[in-house]
């Protein structure tokens, strides 16, 4: 639904959505939640009732047995999505050119896949820590880490933060410099609320990017929208919009206020690794991948497809650097992982203790070949569920 409405500004416009946000907020109540017959009392509800701060992630247990790290909804009814200019249909980017194969598309983000789980960290948590006995193994969402790192998917995103939807509304982007600019010529633009209710994350197809080892997903307060390439995010009935007049003034104070998109995009080793990378070299690994997750294609024909668009398949192991993970150790050694930890709120930790135990997990044998750099991961190590569906033949 848009709004019959043009709001003289941005602002104008985020006021009337934050608005009709408080009054359904007032009204919310706590869904009946039967406990589950676990030690620990999660429930997929803690998201939405809490006592932790605002800029927290909450750790939410999944269907799949895993855990979230998701931002706290607390005081949210809606999430936000900011353009500088409606579209109709609006798509995610892998759907805007009319294209029906989406071969390219998917070696590129699958390549990427490979890169990302080479980071130590990521190894871990996915396979998991214990945590006062329990064991706690983390969603790392890769698919929705590529939307974040230059990747076409079918992902649209939508964020907690209303700031950070208002940079996206009121900015212009250039692939060529990859750099925003603020906008600031005349126009309309668009600011979405999407609903969100108790049974969004398993109702609809919507998904949590929120905390991870890389920054941008926690920074942007990410969640997303999985869509196929026949639907139109205006016609979800969760979907409102307001429309806005673009105001230069206004465009600039917002640019700046995110330090020119800094503060939301900073230069970490997986933008580094990804844009010094060969762009038209995919390795045999990811090939095979592709052909395992598409068992219905014809490998021939992918094959020359892309070596028709210039591509080559070679024999390597998509990994970060030893210089690249080089700067991750120095990081830990700065307070990195005790500033990752700080952002999280466990609801069942009520003396402080499961806390206690992931501070201190750097320094545990079992866990501290991911933390330094002279340790060698160990022989035994156990994939989790990202790793187990990369490589699963070991």
């Amino acid at each position: 639904m848009i709004v019959d409405h043009i709001f003289k500004d941005i602002n104008h416009a985020c006021n009337f959505v934050l608005n009709k946000e408080k009054n359904l907020l007032e009204k919310r109540r706590p869904p009946l939640v039967i406990s589950p017959r676990r030690a620990l009392k999660f429930n997929p509800f803690q998201v939405f009732f809490n006592d932790a701060d605002d800029d927290k992630f909450v750790v939410t247990r999944l269907q799949s047995g895993r855990y979230s790290l998701k931002p706290n909804l607390r005081n949210r009814y809606y999430l936000f999505r900011g353009q500088n200019k409606y579209f109709n249909p609006s798509k995610p980017s892998m759907f805007r050119s009319g294209a029906q194969r989406f071969l390219l598309e998917n070696i590129a983000y699958q390549e990427m896949f490979y890169t990302i789980y080479s980071h130590p960290l990521v190894q871990l948590l996915d396979a998991g820590i214990i945590l006062q006995g329990h064991k706690f193994s983390f969603e790392m969402n890769l698919y929705g880490l590529t939307q974040h790192y230059y990747n076409k998917t079918s992902l649209l995103d939508l964020t907690a933060s209303e700031d950070v939807a208002k940079f996206f509304a009121v900015t212009d982007y250039s692939a060529e410099n990859d750099s925003y600019t603020p906008h600031v010529q005349n126009g309309i633009g668009v600011l979405y609320y999407y609903e969100i209710g108790f049974d969004s994350f398993w109702k609809d197809q919507l998904r949590t990017i929120g905390l991870q080892v890389f920054p941008r997903s926690f920074l942007q307060k990410g969640f997303l929208r999985d869509m196929s390439k026949t639907e139109n995010f205006n016609d979800f009935p969760q979907v409102s919009a307001v429309k806005f007049y673009h105001n230069a003034s206004i465009s600039k104070k917002i640019f700046d206020k995110f330090h020119g998109g800094k503060d939301l995009f900073p230069i970490d080793i997986l933008e580094k690794h990804w844009k010094n990378r060969s762009s038209n070299v995919i390795s045999q690994v990811t090939y095979d991948y592709n052909a395992r997750n598409n068992p219905h294609d014809n490998i021939l024909r992918n094959r020359r497809e892309l070596e028709e668009k210039g591509w080559r398949i070679a024999d390597y192991s998509p990994s970060f650097s030893s210089d690249e993970l080089h700067s991750y150790y120095q990081d830990i050694k700065n307070g990195w992982w005790e500033d990752f930890c700080s952002k999280i709120f466990i609801p069942v930790d009520k003396d402080g203790s499961f806390m206690k135990d992931m501070l201190s997990i750097e320094n545990l044998p079992e866990y501290e070949w991911a933390f330094k750099e002279e340790v060698n991961r160990p022989d035994n190590f156990k994939m989790g569920m990202v790793g187990k569906e990369l490589y699963p033949t070991c």
